[in-house]
């Protein structure tokens, strides 16, 4: 009985150590593979432009909004006044489920607003998916559809500059995607530096590595015959989810740098962890699901584009990374394991000189890399986050993220509540 005991304890004892250095594996290369990144899009790449000689292209704007009224007048007057031509440009609003004035708010700014009644499926993946279908029943003309969500303002290049890079040959678009409010308090100022090293230095240097650059949600356009031919997901992080249907059909998204979307972010830890918790679940049963056929795809058509995606995927969050290396930094050294701290430090070095580095070379404003010294709070508050995740307790349907409004949409607040009595009378 006592040898046995012996050999179950260091069964156990071998056990996890093993586990320790496959995490410890696991974050180094993840910090290889983001050094990488850094060195390759540390400077902006050039941006596509329209051939004065090839026929503009009709571009049509999805606008999903459930209850939008406070900005949604201001989010489809800055898409109306695009710098591509006004004849071959729609701005459709899809009025999802709403119980207020966003629809005849959206009308009354120029808007084509598509009302979806649909209780039973609510949601921006649905909302969507339902809009596609239409659109190409209503506007089978439409050569390009962008998406862009109804609480971000765009630049006046976004629908030209994503139409430049279709009609060039990219079979999708992504622009970069900013926090607009990360002066208002640390959680929003830190959600814009992760917001600048995923959208743009991890896009960037994708893209000059050659690689497809990753959906974001909002701030998209794809090539019309693309998007006909795949179908859009329905799930909590459809971006994502499009990401991979795309690289594993062959497609490639491209990065225009030269435009750009931006919204406010959640100003409260709780706000951030609700929108933390969506993602996180989100990639985990994505990363669960989709890893295994994406690295078996690229082994077998020594496809790097489906290497880059599995990347990606298996790329742990900010959070995960610092509260790993710092973990096994612990582990290492109450064990007297060097090599397992030196891995770990390895690790830290490496995010960290991502991390400044990234916020540098993206020109980052001075609030973000002051807002850093928090960053062990914020990830300190999202360990229970991940707590959810990894027992199978994460988001399981999309939810719209509470928002704190900035002073534009709060005057629009105010509008609202004067057209709140008015009936949109459109379908």
């Amino acid at each position: 009985m006592y040898r046995l005991s012996t050999a179950a304890r260091r069964g156990g004892v071998g056990a996890l150590r093993c586990a320790a250095y496959a995490s410890a594996g696991w974050l180094a290369a993840s910090g290889l593979y983001l050094l990488a990144l850094l060195l390759a899009g540390r400077r902006p790449g050039r941006a596509a432009t329209a051939d004065p000689g090839r026929a503009p292209l009709r571009v049509a704007v999805l606008m999903p909004a459930h209850d939008e009224q406070a900005g949604i007048a201001d989010a489809v007057a800055g898409l109306m006044a695009q710098d591509h031509p006004s004849h071959l440009l729609d701005v459709i609003v899809i009025a999802d489920n709403c119980t207020d004035a966003t629809a005849a708010l959206a009308a009354e700014a120029g808007a084509t607003v598509w009302e979806r009644d649909a209780p039973d499926a609510p949601g921006k993946p649905q909302a969507l998916a339902w809009a596609i279908e239409r659109l190409w029943q209503e506007r089978p003309d439409t050569d390009v559809v962008v998406i862009v969500d109804a609480d971000c303002a765009a630049s006046a290049n976004l629908c030209s500059a994503i139409a430049a890079e279709i009609g060039g040959g990219a079979d999708a678009v992504q622009v970069p995607y900013e926090v607009s409010n990360a002066s208002e308090s640390p959680t929003a100022a830190l959600r814009a530096a992760g917001f600048t090293l995923k959208h743009v230095i991890r896009a960037r240097g994708r893209a000059r590595l050659g690689l497809s650059c990753n959906l974001f949600g909002t701030g998209m356009g794809f090539s019309a015959p693309v998007l006909r031919r795949v179908p859009w997901p329905q799930s909590v992080t459809e971006d994502t989810e499009l990401f991979i249907r795309l690289t594993r059909a062959g497609y490639r998204v491209a990065y225009a740098g030269g435009a750009r979307v931006g919204s406010p972010m959640p100003v409260s830890a709780e706000q951030a962890a609700e929108q933390q918790l969506r993602w996180e679940s989100g990639n985990a049963l994505l990363a669960r699901r989709e890893l295994p056929g994406l690295i078996g795809q690229a082994i077998r058509g020594a496809d790097m584009q489906c290497l880059g995606a599995a990347a990606e995927l298996a790329l742990p969050s900010q959070t995960l990374m610092a509260g790993g290396g710092l973990s096994l930094l612990a582990a290492g050294a109450l064990t007297r394991n060097r090599r397992l701290a030196a891995g770990a430090v390895a690790t830290v070095a490496a995010q960290g000189a991502y991390v400044v580095g990234g916020l540098a070379a993206a020109g980052g404003r001075a609030v973000m890399l002051t807002a850093l010294v928090h960053a062990p709070e914020f990830v300190a508050g999202r360990v229970p986050v991940l707590a959810r995740v990894a027992a199978g307790r994460g988001a399981r349907g999309w939810v719209r993220t509470t928002r704190a409004p900035e002073p534009a949409q709060r005057a629009s607040a105010q509008r609202a509540a004067a057209a709140a009595p008015h009936d949109a009378g459109m379908r």
